[in-house]
């Protein structure tokens, strides 16, 4: 049987890429024939594979074949105690990439409705309402409520989503959440979004940009100001902007396009925009910087880190540095919005959040001055839409003063920085540097993303670890040389998937580690790898990844495009120093 096929090719403790491939269509044959007992031992076998050699991957694939043959089959109900039995484990794992499946297949056989899962859930909600229990025992049992009905989960979430309690409670009910294929539940994160601290509020971006379809009501959220425009860092608003859905990227670019500000702020930013043309003085600069700006921000040795590192500054125009200063709410950098705490004895603090814990949060305010308050004596805590920055700066300086100011910042961080370099374009002569692989590449001109040709490529990969000229360094604060992020736009009209592979330092990495690989689709390789997203990219999409968060520092020396069961298209690969002036 298929089930028993299936449970034979998962105990391969080194699978290779023949074994790998049968895993989903084996268990998309068990989900489509409907047997409630292959189903159950299939969650069951899956559920109870060691920890470890590759269980994750297995799990993952398995269960999204699962799900693929339940929903072309037919789902029903079912009520064998092995099903409850695996999904329990499989709910308790320590990988997303499992989890969400697994709450999305015990909601399609309606397992949550049976009297063992219902005790399952109800368990996981009263440990992770708990406050005697460990941590990781409240934030393992609040990830299992996943696979509750909706409405229970929305209870559970409700009281879990509360900010006395620990951060790491709070980001598995996110994740539960985000799991559930339930409108109800991304409203519910919506709601709570202004109360909500940093870590917290990347997780529901997270959660929001993990299905495409998800994208249209946080659009609207946006547009309606339940959550602020800031809340997006510059990859998310990328992203956005780029999307291959056309009516997303409109609606993004309308939103997310800088702001004018009011009629007053904007006519202080034309009178200052004048000063940018006068002469400056780095030495009266530098007293401008000690008296407006050291109390917030540090620079060579001098002053406090309250907001953002100024070496940002060396990719920003003069232009952008002038609305950053006299606009500053305007355009408020992810991680340092200001927090308002009200405490249950009336008293209201103000200042960045600089820390969290299970316990208690931190604030930052000027000159570093900060304050540690407990959870449980807050009564509310909400972000603010208005930076610590003033507002009303031309009160205290000139347009002569922002020029000198200015001036100072160049000479001390460096002039400004080009934003960008196109690795792969329209070059003829790029395709022959590829010089290793089985598959074949060339220059197409009949469907390019941008310019006149994209790069093809035929299964399954042509690549080059060291192309002459390439050395080029990721880095969190890109000096002159360097860079930060990754963007390219792909396409497979038919195929299973597609993979772009850096090169680090001349090598690649080991078969097992996913450190400088993405991909789109099924991943039928051999290699882990960063997944983009679940569906292969059918029309042209824009990706842009920060490379140095996702993989660390690293000398980028080679690429490797990779198509996986049909022919890929790559185009406009660059390298970015910065997001916030490439267009």
């Amino acid at each position: 049987s298929a089930d028993g096929l299936l449970a034979s090719v998962l105990l391969d403790a080194a699978p290779g890429s023949r074994t790998r491939a049968l895993w989903r269509p084996l268990a998309s044959i068990v989900g489509s024939r409907r047997d409630e007992g292959q189903v159950g031992r299939v969650l069951q076998t899956l559920g109870e594979l060691p920890p470890g050699d590759g269980a994750a991957e297995k799990q993952a694939e398995c269960l999204a074949g699962l799900l693929e043959g339940l929903e072309r089959g037919g789902a029903s109900a079912t009520s064998a105690p092995t099903a409850a039995a695996g999904l329990r484990l499989l709910l308790a794992s320590s990988d997303a990439r499992v989890r969400e499946p697994a709450a999305r297949t015990a909601r399609l056989l309606r397992i949550e409705q049976t009297p063992e899962m219902k005790a399952i859930v109800d368990d996981a909600g009263r440990t992770a309402l708990d406050e005697t229990q460990p941590l990781e025992a409240r934030a393992r049992a609040a990830r299992l409520l996943a696979a509750a009905p909706p409405d229970d989960l929305k209870t559970f979430a409700d009281q879990l989503l509360d900010h006395r309690q620990p951060v790491e409670v709070q980001l598995a009910a996110v994740e539960a959440l985000g799991a559930a294929d339930d409108a109800a539940a991304m409203s519910l994160l919506l709601e709570k979004f202004p109360s909500f601290t940093p870590r917290l509020s990347a997780a529901v971006m997270d959660a929001f940009f993990a299905k495409q379809e998800r994208l249209p009501m946080l659009l609207e959220a946006l547009e309606q100001s339940a959550i602020p425009a800031s809340s997006l860092d510059a990859v998310r608003r990328d992203q956005l902007n780029n999307s291959p859905k056309s009516e997303i990227a409109a609606r993004a670019r309308k939103l997310l396009a800088p702001e004018k500000g009011t009629a007053e702020r904007q006519s202080v930013l034309d009178h200052y925009a004048s000063g940018l043309r006068l002469p400056r003085d780095a030495a009266r600069g530098k007293a401008v910087f000690d008296k407006q700006c050291a109390k917030c921000h540090k620079l060579g040795g001098e002053g406090y880190e309250v907001g953002p590192d100024l070496l940002t500054a060396k990719t920003r125009s003069d232009e952008t540095l002038l609305s950053d200063i006299m606009d500053p709410s305007s355009q408020i950098t992810v991680g340092y919005g200001q927090y308002t705490v009200i405490t249950e004895t009336g008293r209201i603090f103000n200042g960045v959040l600089a820390a969290e814990t299970a316990t208690s949060v931190t604030l930052r305010a000027e000159e570093n001055k900060e304050t540690v308050l407990l959870r449980k004596e807050i009564d509310e805590m909400a972000a603010s839409r208005v930076s610590m920055m003033p507002e009303d700066l031309e009160k205290e300086v000139t347009p002569q003063d922002i020029a000198d100011l200015i001036g100072f910042l160049r000479q001390s961080l460096g002039p400004t920085l080009p934003s960008r370099l196109v690795l792969v374009d329209d070059d003829p002569a790029f395709p022959l540097t590829l010089t290793e692989g089985d598959g074949r590449v060339w220059l197409e001109s009949t469907d390019a993303h941008a310019g006149n040709a994209a790069l093809a490529v035929a299964p399954p990969q042509r690549f080059a670890a060291k192309i002459p000229g390439w050395e080029f360094r990721v880095a969190e604060q890109p000096a002159l040389g360097e860079f930060r992020y990754l963007r390219f736009a792909w396409k497979q009209p038919a195929g299973d998937g597609v993979m772009l592979e850096l090169a680090a330092d001349g090598g690649w990495p080991e078969p097992n580690d996913s450190r400088c690989r993405y991909f789109s689709g099924r991943n039928t390789t051999d290699w882990d790898a960063v997944q983009v997203a679940a569906d292969r990219p059918v029309e042209w999409t824009v990706v842009t990844r920060d490379l140095w968060r996702d993989f660390g520092s690293f000398t980028l020396t080679g690429i490797a495009p990779t198509a996986m069961g049909g022919i890929a298209l790559f185009d406009r690969i660059e390298l970015l120093r910065s997001l916030d002036e490439a267009e």
